[in-house]
C-alpha cells in the first residue's frame, strides 16, 4: 500500500503555489530607477513568484488611478511625498519604500548607503589631487538619504583637514506627487519582456 501511495503521489502533479500580486510604483525617467525596475523584473524572471502591476511614470507623476481599486499582496514604491505614502499604505498590504526620502514613515526601506557613497566620492576626488571641496544638494530636511550623504561627505573632508563649501538647491522637488491619482490601467508583466520594452521606450 505504501508503494502504491508513493507511486500515485509522484504521478499526481503538485499544485503550484499562488503567485503573489505586487504593485511596482517606480518611475522609469531616471537611470537609477530603471535599474531598480530591471532588478525586480530579473527577480521575477528567475523565480516566477510574482504578478507585477506596473504603469510607466515619472517621479512627480500622481499615483496611477488603478491603485485605488487594486487588490494585491504587496507594494514596491519610490515614495515621493507623505501624501503618496499614506495613499499607498491605505491599500492595507506590506509596502517597501525604495526612495528613503523620509525617515519617519514607519516602513521598511531599501536604498543606497549615503555614508558609503560620500566616502567613495571623497576618496575619488582626493586620489585625483583635489583639495577644495563642495557639496550641492537639497535644503536640509527635504530628503533624508541625501541629508545623510551631505553630513558624511562633510565629515570625511573635515577629518582630512580640508574645508567643504555647502550649496543648496532652491528648486529641489522633494515633496512633489501630491496631486490626484492619474488614469490608466496596470500593465501585468509576466515576467520580463513587457517591462524591458517600456524601459527601452523611456530611455529612447
Amino acid at each position: 500500500m505504501e508503494i502504491l501511495t508513493t507511486i500515485l503521489s509522484r504521478m499526481i502533479p503538485k499544485r503550484s503555489p499562488r503567485l503573489k500580486r505586487v504593485a511596482l510604483i517606480v518611475e522609469a525617467s531616471r537611470a537609477y530607477s530603471r535599474g531598480l525596475i530591471r532588478g525586480v523584473a530579473r527577480f521575477q524572471c528567475e523565480h516566477q513568484k510574482w504578478l507585477l502591476d506596473y504603469t510607466t511614470r515619472g517621479l512627480d507623476d500622481p499615483l496611477p488611478g488603478w491603485l485605488s481599486r487594486w487588490h494585491g499582496d504587496g507594494i514596491l514604491a519610490r515614495l515621493n511625498s507623505r501624501k503618496m505614502a499614506k495613499a499607498v499604505a491605505r491599500r492595507g498590504v506590506p509596502v517597501i519604500d525604495l526612495r528613503r526620502a523620509f525617515s519617519d514613515l514607519g516602513l521598511p526601506s531599501i536604498g543606497p548607503d549615503g555614508s558609503e557613497i560620500a566616502r567613495i566620492a571623497y576618496e575619488h576626488l582626493r586620489e585625483r589631487g583635489f583639495t577644495n571641496f563642495g557639496f550641492f544638494g537639497p535644503p536640509e530636511g527635504v530628503h533624508h538619504e541625501l541629508d545623510q550623504r551631505a553630513v558624511s561627505f562633510l565629515r570625511y573632508v573635515r577629518e582630512a583637514g580640508f574645508v567643504c563649501d555647502m550649496f543648496q538647491s532652491r528648486s529641489f522637488r522633494g515633496g512633489a506627487g501630491d496631486s490626484a491619482p492619474g488614469p490608466g490601467t496596470p500593465k501585468q508583466i509576466l515576467p520580463f519582456d513587457g517591462l524591458m520594452l517600456e524601459l527601452r521606450r523611456a530611455s529612447a
